[in-house]
């Protein structure tokens, strides 16, 4: 069974490398589950979402909708605007390390509940300028705006100091795989691989320093303690990500005592963004503590030291429908892609935070996916408006007739025909 998952996840990758699918993030997603945790029973499982992401990815390569044909077109940004934009963005970062509790400037796991709230209302105006940065970042070329790209790098190196800090490891070092990925999918000449070769044998290894340091941290080991425990943690089944074996658990228990969640939290995306001044006894938008508590027993609902165990988006359906509530969980991933392709044909932007985020939806739930990419999509709306770039389809972009002067000049500049021969007339 090893072997066929194996076979399958290269199958996926090679397709999506192929097609420069924005949808590539997915097929590692699916490597990473389908390779380390998916026993035989998870074969249903794995064969449907095999099934979804190729006909997602088909969608999209039908629809023209790749890396390579996305070009950045970015103006003249003035120093007093991008000014302006990072100085919002440092003011965030300090009201965010406030109201984290970081005095020390060492790696923490956030869990002090009074200031817990505000700090996730300041994360979602930090994840504002983490999709304005990745953008950029990842389809800025020569002869653009420099100081756009100034700004996106310099965020883009905080954010990475403010992912420490929070032991947010995925926030530091999905951006960068995302942003390599797109560079890999669009190279064209010799001078750009060397170019990501540069990136890459840069940022890799201080992604991984991160990821290592952050779990050693948190665990309170050293560092070569904490590689075991990352090790542990992408190949275990509780770990995050795509993960046959949390899923097969969640519907096991399902099973023998029907949905755990009440149905209201399918709006969880949007009932989300209403404080709880004005809702006090709104539902959660996450299940990772409800689902550690009831299904696996660590306690995520006690609030002292309890862990929240997240699972995919057709699992949330299972605990909230009942039996046979991944199957409609299924078709909610199905109808997100749907959309999300939709509207990227007339607004390429929208592609970004569904490729920045999308295939947690393989392992993590509806309600705080679904408000990451509102805040991720009109974050970027903004900035385009704010900082003078767009991302458009190039074959989309409509050739520009020549005026009449122009015409009148290449006339007069064509080659006069010669008469032809007698033998030919």
């Amino acid at each position: 069974m090893l072997y066929v998952n194996i076979f399958v996840s290269l199958v996926l990758i090679g397709f999506f490398v192929h097609w420069k699918s924005p949808l590539i993030l997915f097929a590692g997603q699916f490597a990473l589950g389908a390779i380390f945790r998916s026993p035989d029973e998870a074969l249903a499982i794995n064969a449907t979402w095999f099934a979804l992401l190729m006909l997602a990815g088909l969608m999209l390569y039908r629809s023209n909708i790749r890396w390579d044909k996305l070009a950045l077109i970015s103006g003249k940004v003035g120093p007093l605007r991008a000014g302006l934009a990072l100085i919002a963005f440092l003011a965030v970062l300090f009201l965010w390390i406030q109201q984290a509790g970081v005095t020390d400037f060492s790696s923490v796991k956030r869990s002090d509940d009074d200031g817990g709230g505000l700090a996730s209302i300041v994360d979602g105006f930090l994840a504002l300028f983490l999709a304005f940065s990745v953008s950029i970042v990842a389809f800025w070329k020569k002869g653009q705006s420099k100081t756009i790209l100034f700004l996106s790098i310099t965020i883009l190196v905080i954010i990475g100091l403010r992912a420490f800090l929070g032991s947010n490891r995925g926030l530091f070092v999905v951006p960068l795989v995302l942003i390599l990925a797109i560079r890999v999918l669009t190279m064209k000449t010799e001078s750009d691989w060397v170019k990501v070769g540069v990136a890459a044998g840069l940022t890799v290894p201080v992604a991984l320093y991160f990821l290592i340091l952050t779990t050693s941290t948190r665990a309170g080991v050293d560092i070569g303690d904490g590689l075991g425990l990352l090790a542990l943690q992408l190949s275990g089944g509780l770990g995050n990500g795509y993960s046959p074996l949390r899923d097969l658990a969640v519907m096991d228990h399902v099973e023998m005592r029907g949905a755990i969640l009440p149905p209201i939290m399918m709006l969880a995306p949007f009932y989300g963004f209403i404080p709880r001044v004005f809702w006090p006894d709104k539902p959660d938008v996450g299940v990772g503590a409800t689902i550690g508590s009831e299904v696996f027993g660590t306690g995520g609902l006690d609030g002292i030291g309890g862990a929240g165990i997240p699972i995919s988006v057709p699992a949330h359906f299972e605990a909230m429908l009942g039996p046979g509530g991944f199957a409609f969980g299924i078709l909610a991933v199905a109808l997100i892609l749907a959309v999300c392709g939709a509207l990227a044909r007339k607004h390429p932007i929208t592609i970004v935070p569904l490729a920045m985020i999308g295939h947690n939806m393989m392992g993590s739930d509806l309600g705080r996916l679904g408000m990451q990419l509102i805040i991720l999509t009109v974050a970027l709306f903004v900035a385009q408006k704010w900082l003078s770039f767009r991302l458009v389809n190039v074959d989309d972009q409509p050739v520009k007739k020549p005026r009449s002067k122009d015409r009148n000049a290449m006339r007069r500049q064509a080659p006069r025909r010669e008469p032809l021969p007698d033998l030919v007339r």
